[in-house]
């Protein structure tokens, strides 16, 4: 899987209305169970993109890039996820860091998934837009298909 080039990513972030991105300024707090949520509905893709969601580490929620460090040990947290036994199946991602604008970030890129629907702590995350939910029934048999 070729990695977006640094101006498709910082095209990614300025799109208000990307259904295939999530921000996340760091790990503190919730963010990491949140991360996780959004592992779990780009790899359920159920708008049917058939293309990579992305998790940025070191943007804000505004889409403003942060001014952090990207550490050996965020990308080993970041690339546990996929691997922990809490999403099920495991899905396909890489982590890296890019330097965008200047700054650090950590980038998930999530592929979808060839076998939806996929579980986070048994639980099937969708996105709605720029909203993560969870999967109604009728979204389950969606991703059946």
């Amino acid at each position: 899987m070729p990695s977006p080039t640094d101006k498709e990513l910082l095209e990614i972030i300025s799109d208000i209305e990307s259904d295939r991105a999530e921000f996340k300024e760091s790990l503190s707090g919730d963010a990491s169970a949140r991360i996780r949520d959004a592992i779990c509905a780009f790899a359920n893709d159920l708008p049917r993109h058939e293309k990579p969601g992305y998790v940025f580490v070191g943007v804000r929620n505004n889409r403003t890039i942060a001014d952090s460090t990207v550490t050996d040990e965020l990308l080993r947290q970041l690339a546990d996820m996929k691997t922990d036994g809490n999403i099920l199946p495991p899905p396909t991602l890489a982590v890296e860091k890019r330097v965008l604008d200047g700054k650090e970030v950590a980038v998930v890129t999530v592929q979808p998934s060839d076998s939806p629907p996929v579980r986070f702590k048994g639980v099937v995350h969708i996105r709605i837009g720029s909203r993560r939910s969870i999967a109604t029934e009728q979204d389950e048999r969606i991703l059946n298909e």
